[in-house]
């Protein structure tokens, strides 16, 4: 089983990580990578994400997300699709680069989760069990246009620990949980 939060208390900080289909609206970053934004500025994270992030998964939360017309998201963390039109799956975790460099990966798209972040976070609840107190290495192969959306290829390389040095001061301590259960490849909470 794996402890999850279910995303009442708030989540790590910055500097935050984000996946591009299209690429960003600014030219910044080109379609199918990733990019991470600290202090407004954007900077490419594809190079780091296919040599491996050590992922928190202390710090996975699941959600939903509606985006509002010209207005900030709506977020709801935990629980079930809120009725209503407009909401995808939000997830959010905290990644180390092997230098011990920490971000936050938050996301809100069907495809990005349901082909993406969905089938290595079954794989890493089955796995945790055969390495405890280890964190899945998580690498990204490569990603493929799927209607507006992408099928991101990320893998688990490895199990090891948080890299010497992780920076954890913007990441909270553990929320209380509710208990995610891996029924097949679907987590259940």
């Amino acid at each position: 089983m794996l402890d999850l939060d279910d995303g009442i208390s708030e989540g790590a900080g910055g500097p935050w990580v984000a996946f591009t289909t299209q690429g960003t609206r600014d030219g910044a970053c080109p379609p199918m990578t990733f990019y991470i934004k600290q202090d407004g500025v954007k900077h490419d994270f594809t190079a780091q994400m296919k040599e491996g992030v050590t992922v928190d998964l202390s710090t996975w939360k699941r959600g939903w997300q509606r985006d509002g017309a010209g207005s900030m998201p709506e977020k709801i963390w935990g629980g079930e699709q809120p009725s209503g039109d407009g909401w995808t799956p939000l997830f959010q975790l905290r990644l180390y680069t092997k230098s011990g460099n920490g971000a936050t990966w938050e996301g809100a798209s069907w495809g990005v989760y349901k082909h993406g972040v969905k089938p290595w976070v079954a794989e890493a609840g089955k796995a945790m069990a055969a390495n405890p107190g280890k964190s899945p290495v998580l690498i990204f192969n490569g990603a493929e246009l799927e209607g507006k959306g992408a099928r991101l290829d990320l893998a688990i390389k490895e199990w090891g620990d948080l890299p010497e040095g992780a920076d954890m001061s913007t990441t909270m301590p553990p929320p209380p949980s509710t208990t995610g259960e891996m029924i097949g490849d679907t987590l259940e909470f």
